[in-house]
């Protein structure tokens, strides 16, 4: 899926290097798709919090 690939670029990398694209891609899937990330295999760092924070 599309949105999952983003979602994880986003959460693999330094947030100020993120690709606009992913960002917008994740958060239209999240509100127009009822897209949920599968995160179950994510270290909880403080990056990931932050992208899940902001898709709150």
């Amino acid at each position: 899926m599309k949105a999952q690939l983003a979602f994880d670029r986003l959460v693999s990398q330094d947030f100020k290097k993120s690709s606009s694209d992913d960002v917008k891609t994740v958060v239209l899937a999240v509100w127009y798709e009822n897209f949920v990330p599968d995160v179950s295999k994510l270290d909880f760092n403080p990056r990931v919090l932050l992208v899940i924070y902001l898709i709150d």
